[in-house]
């Protein structure tokens, strides 16, 4: 059986509906899926519930700062070089946003 047309282009070549926001890791739905356990703690927790906010934060601070993003970022530099480099001049970094126009 022959592969679709749509399975034979990389990636950097497909600018489709997927690829308008960014198409790696998404670490911010996996994040909004930390916050809502944390919002189920304060809602059920009452008063000392909100001490569920504190691992909201370290686990931000962690994938902003640590082991997440720039591992990632580095990894792929390493790897793609220049290619990455102007797809970070276009792309968040964290919040899957549209991607900015080139500059170039």
């Amino acid at each position: 059986m022959k592969p679709s047309r749509l399975v034979r282009l990389r990636p950097a070549q497909y600018r489709g509906f997927s690829a308008t926001y960014r198409d790696k890791e998404n670490y911010f739905f996996e994040w909004c899926v930390w916050v809502g356990h944390a919002v189920y703690g304060l809602a059920f927790y009452g008063d000392g519930g909100w001490i569920a906010l504190v691992g909201q934060a370290l686990i931000l601070l962690s994938i902003l700062t640590v082991t997440g993003i720039p591992a990632t970022e580095a990894q792929a530099l390493r790897t793609k070089g220049e290619a990455y480099r102007r797809y970070q001049a276009t792309t968040s970094a964290f919040i899957p946003l549209p991607r900015r126009r080139d500059s170039l």
